[in-house]
């Protein structure tokens, strides 16, 4: 963190960061000092998701929750005080943090699962600034709230929930601004951390029960808290990379668009996510755009990416947090296969029939469809003679009832042969006649 200790270039900026673990918690960078009358306050909501992880509510060893997911988002309000400018090579001393947490909406779950009282702390909690378009991380020192009570919002169950607010303090490093440093420095709060809390009863070490919490930024475009001017700088190089990206299916690519400020700055910017670089575009009229393969994020969820703009000779870098929100599949229409005529030929066995004599008849269903298979009907008039089905090649033999002479006519029998087609095959339609003797 970069703070100038020259009072009249301070100004504040107060930021809502998620903080919780079982109750407690603490989010992004709040910087407690004594800000001069000329500081402007600024606030700022971060919402992070959590969830428990590991919790050992009696300090016996054994896991009682593994995993449970944290269903409202936690936020607290954060108070930064950072310069307004900076010089190249000024060091900047350890520097007090307040962060307040506001943990009502999870007071009663904490107090009937892990006890009356909690603290906790973490050792992970970062701050960023970028610097020539480098990200510069800084861990907040000795971030912990102490042992405090967790009020029985609803000891009936007819009381409106109370309030839990937890101060939590710590300090930032010693930063020193370096000699390279030019243009503007970006803030940021941090995207992820995880929280140590410790619970009893009593409110006194030792602690009985552990927790820790594992906390995600939501919105990464939450995360910027502010902007430093490094003195001796033009700043008219500074540039402000903008990155979005529209909800896409995964089995669909995703597009991230960027946009540079001001649009002549040239240059390339690269997407990332978790340190492994993802794409690359060059930019042209401040606007560039990536295109994400449907591979690279199969799932569905929110993931959090990073974008580097390069600069050129006229433009100082920056950077930019997009989230790309994948959503379930898109479902593709379906498409009917094509149906193919058919055409029937029928060969009776024998030749000839005889009255009062079984027969049978050869089908060959012909047709360019691969699948042939399908019902056989023949009739004589109305009446079912046969009937079967043919194979997948189209072929069947039906084995007919006795031939009746009053089904013959001039010596010859008319049979009506009909074929019931199939998802990919045409019906069709046949008369026969065959002799008949006797």
């Amino acid at each position: 963190m970069t703070i100038s200790t020259t009072r009249s270039r301070f100004r504040t900026i107060g930021s809502a960061t998620l903080a919780g673990a079982v109750g407690l918690g603490m989010g992004a960078l709040a910087v407690a000092t004594a800000a001069p009358a000329s500081a402007a306050a600024i606030d700022k909501n971060i919402s992070y998701t959590c969830v428990i992880t590991d919790a050992d509510a009696n300090g016996d060893g054994s896991i009682d929750v593994p995993y449970l997911p944290i269903t409202q988002p936690v936020v607290a309000r954060t108070r930064v005080t950072i310069p307004d400018t900076v010089a190249k090579g000024e060091t900047i001393p350890e520097t007090p943090v307040l962060i307040d947490i506001d943990l009502s909406s999870v007071a009663d779950t904490a107090r009937t699962s892990f006890g009356t009282h909690v603290k906790g702390g973490s050792s992970n909690t970062q701050v960023h600034f970028g610097i020539n378009g480098t990200d510069n991380a800084y861990t907040l020192q000795n971030l912990s709230a102490p042992w405090m009570v967790i009020p029985n919002n609803n000891p009936t169950g007819l009381e409106a929930p109370g309030t839990w607010v937890v101060p939590v303090a710590g300090t930032a490093p010693v930063v020193t601004v370096p000699d390279s440093a030019s243009g503007t420095i970006t803030v940021d709060g941090p995207s992820s951390f995880t929280i140590d809390a410790f619970h009893n009863s009593t409110g006194t070490d030792p602690h009985v029960g552990t927790s820790h919490l594992e906390c995600t930024v939501i919105n990464v475009d939450e995360l910027r808290l502010g902007t430093i001017q490094v003195e001796g700088t033009d700043a008219s190089k500074t540039t402000t990379l903008a990155a979005t990206a529209a909800p896409s299916p995964v089995d669909k690519p995703a597009t991230v668009n960027f946009a540079v400020t001001p649009a002549t700055g040239t240059g390339t910017v690269a997407l990332s996510y978790q340190g492994t670089e993802i794409g690359k575009a060059t930019v042209a009229a401040g606007a560039a755009s990536i295109s994400i393969p449907a591979t690279t994020f199969p799932k569905v969820g929110t993931y959090a990416l990073q974008a580097e703009y390069s600069g050129d000779a006229t433009h100082l870098g920056s950077k930019a947090n997009v989230s790309v929100v994948r959503t379930a599949a898109t479902l593709p229409p379906v498409v009917p296969a094509p149906i193919a005529d058919a055409k029937i030929n029928a060969k009776p066995k024998p030749k000839a029939f005889k009255v009062n004599k079984a027969a049978k008849l050869k089908i060959a269903i012909k047709s360019a469809s691969t699948s042939l298979a399908g019902k056989i009907v023949v009739k004589v008039g109305s009446k079912t003679l046969g009937k079967g089905k043919t194979d997948d090649a189209g072929k069947a033999t039906i084995k007919l009832k006795k031939i009746k002479k009053k089904y013959v006519k001039k010596g010859k029998i008319k049979l009506k042969v009909t074929y019931g087609g199939n998802a990919t095959t045409e019906k069709a339609k046949k008369t026969v006649k065959v002799k008949v003797k006797g």
